[in-house]
């Protein structure tokens, strides 16, 4: 006789990198973009470790000056 499991399956995209006013915003952004292209629902606790980059301009001025590479430190 067959018997029936369950599981939990855990998926990480690191990244995602968004410009937004402030968190809140960042994360309804975030929220947003994974249900339409991926038909993913996030809840808030499934998001974790934001960190703050400060302006695109300020990002990319970091990038130029080799503060920051883009798939080490920022991605």
């Amino acid at each position: 006789m067959s018997k029936r499991y369950t599981s939990t399956i855990s998926v990480t995209w690191e990244g995602n990198m968004l410009d937004a006013e402030n968190i809140e915003e960042y994360i309804k952004q975030l929220k947003q973009g994974f249900l339409e292209e991926f038909g993913i629902s996030l809840n808030n606790n499934d998001i974790k470790d934001i960190k703050e980059y400060g302006t695109k301009e300020k990002v990319m001025k970091l990038i130029k000056e080799g503060q920051v590479t883009w798939n080490k430190d920022i991605i």
